[in-house]
């Protein structure tokens, strides 16, 4: 039974049954069942915000890769790759057409099963200055480009893109260097 229908059962029986002394017994089990059906409500009632309470926390986190699995097995740059990363760098430069790219440093490894292609290196786009910069190459994604980080002139930009090439196990190479 519902805990709202019954107090009016029990305010029924009272009124219909005051005359004879039989109700006392089936009042003592009506409220025994209010009581029940009370808790159980109480109990439902609490369950509920315990559920809620599970699906508002969020899931657990994936475990990050340790330093050592982001490391990469240094490569050398093949004119394609070169291509590819000079193409995608290219249109985040001040000036694109005058862009003069120094040495590039480069190494592959497999996170989460997808191939990627780190790039680390420089550039000098005349109207910028010299710039630092890394890129991740996706060979099984038909060789899709992502520029990770480029020394935009913000206080913290080329220590950024120095920590990303680091992590990788790569050197941030001067701009002035050729490879």
């Amino acid at each position: 039974m519902d805990c709202t229908v019954l107090p009016l059962l029990y305010l029924f029986v009272l009124t219909q049954f005051r005359a004879e002394n039989r109700y006392t017994l089936f009042l003592e089990l009506l409220q025994q069942a209010y009581e029940r059906a009370c808790m159980r409500k109480t109990v439902r009632l609490l369950l509920l915000a315990t559920l809620c309470g599970c699906a508002a926390t969020p899931p657990p986190r994936a475990p990050q890769p340790d330093a050592a699995s982001q490391r990469v097995d240094p490569m050398p740059i093949s004119l394609a790759l070169e291509e590819i990363v000079t193409a995608g760098v290219r249109p985040h430069l001040n000036n694109p057409l005058a862009a003069r790219f120094g040495s590039m440093l480069a190494g592959e490894r497999t996170l989460d099963g997808r191939q990627e292609i780190v790039v680390c290196g420089s550039v000098n786009d005349k109207a910028g200055g010299d710039k630092v910069f890394s890129a991740k190459v996706y060979p099984d994604a038909g060789n899709s480009f992502e520029l990770v980080a480029i020394d935009d002139g913000s206080p913290n930009a080329r220590s950024r893109v120095a920590g990303t090439c680091r992590d990788a196990g790569l050197a941030v190479p001067a701009a002035d260097q050729k490879a």
